[in-house]
């Protein structure tokens, strides 16, 4: 189950921690040659909303000061996510019954294989007749509501990661989230990596992106080609079959996330300049 299943059964989008940040002037930026930087979470707006690379590169390039590419947590009912100094991101009972925000941002922290990066302890339960799930995501846009994205030209995601447990990064699609019915809005398109107590790159082309197992998009041949050209969220995610009793304490750490193939201005709508 993921969390599209989720928003769809609560009828929300994922929380963020938004904040309006005014432009800062003379701050020049490089822009990354050959790639797009989704995150490397060394820039400074990270402590204030979350904001990823992407999404600080779209808002201060084009003036904008209200964007949503911030990082959320997720997970089921009885599944808790915490950071490294054990404070905690994600609590069902406070998230979805008290109406807190979904604070993503605490999980960035020097946590990274350089410097900084984003880490997530999850501490994964089931109750044993229902899904084990959790991880943690952002957006490919500020706009996203509006606005979505054709990664037609990507060719791989790239990044450092290490920790314990089996993960699955995936690209969250509007042709699933809205093409198909709630209950068969999920098994986005990505593929499966194992963690290691060592930082390791992980390579992941999208000739080999394929929908989850016993998926609707699976059982019908969904190609990415099709599902790809409205992207929205790239995440990254645990879970296990359903009807399985989970007990288990999970890690992730991630850093460096490079999209290939694309370009600041022709996928994601504007030119990489001065912040």
């Amino acid at each position: 189950m993921l969390w599209s299943k989720v928003q769809t059964a609560l009828g929300v989008l994922p929380l963020f921690v938004f904040n309006c940040v005014e432009s800062p002037e003379n701050m020049q930026i490089q822009q990354p040659e050959g790639y797009v930087l989704l995150d490397d979470f060394e820039n400074r707006f990270h402590a204030q909303s979350g904001l990823n690379d992407l999404g600080a590169a779209e808002q201060f390039s084009e003036g904008v000061t209200y964007t949503r590419s911030g990082w959320y947590v997720f997970g089921n009912d009885s599944t808790r996510i915490t950071s490294f100094d054990g404070s905690t991101i994600f609590r069902w009972e406070e998230w979805y019954k008290q109406g807190l925000p979904n604070n993503g941002y605490i999980a960035i922290g020097p946590y990274g294989s350089n410097m900084n990066g984003l880490f997530c302890r999850i501490l994964l339960k089931s109750t044993c007749n229902d899904y084990a799930y959790a991880g943690c995501g952002t957006s490919l846009i500020g706009n996203y509501y509006e606005k979505k994205i054709d990664l037609s030209a990507l060719t791989t995601v790239t990044f450092e990661a290490r920790g314990k447990g089996i993960f699955r990064l995936q690209i969250v699609t509007d042709t699933i989230d809205q093409g198909y019915p709630p209950k068969d809005q999920w098994g986005h398109f990505g593929m499966d990596f194992e963690l290691t107590d060592e930082w390791k790159h992980y390579t992941c082309p999208t000739s080999e992106f394929k929908p989850m197992s016993y998926s609707r998009a699976l059982k019908e041949g969904l190609q990415w080609s099709t599902a790809c050209i409205k992207s929205t969220f790239l995440e990254f995610i645990t879970s296990q079959d359903y009807g399985q009793c989970v007990n288990d304490t999970l890690e992730i750490a991630i850093d460096d996330i490079r999209l290939y193939g694309v370009t600041y201005k022709e996928t994601f709508g504007f030119q990489y300049g001065i912040r």
